[in-house]
């Protein structure tokens, strides 16, 4: 029905070797690129992370403040002087 001949799945050829060598250095080149980024990406990255970690330290400090206070009773009121008219 095809007019390519099927490939076969055993070793038997030089063609089937080659290609399974070309993909495999294919997929290693591509799992590489992933991995390896440029510098300026790499700063960017530690940037954001550093940004978030800032921003998840800074609510934690608020919250432990917060539930710090609010077991403190209040502080009075302070009275407005009364005005003489």
């Amino acid at each position: 029905m095809r007019d390519e001949p099927r490939a076969r799945s055993g070793r038997c050829g030089s063609e089937d070797v080659t290609q399974a060598a070309d993909a495999a250095q294919a997929r290693f080149e591509a799992m590489l690129a992933q991995v390896l980024t440029t510098d300026e990406e790499a700063l960017e990255h530690q940037a954001a992370k550093g940004t978030r970690m800032a921003a998840r330290r800074h609510a934690r400090k608020a919250r432990a403040t917060f539930e710090r206070n609010r077991t403190k009773p209040l502080k009075p009121r302070r009275r407005e002087p009364k005005r003489g008219d």
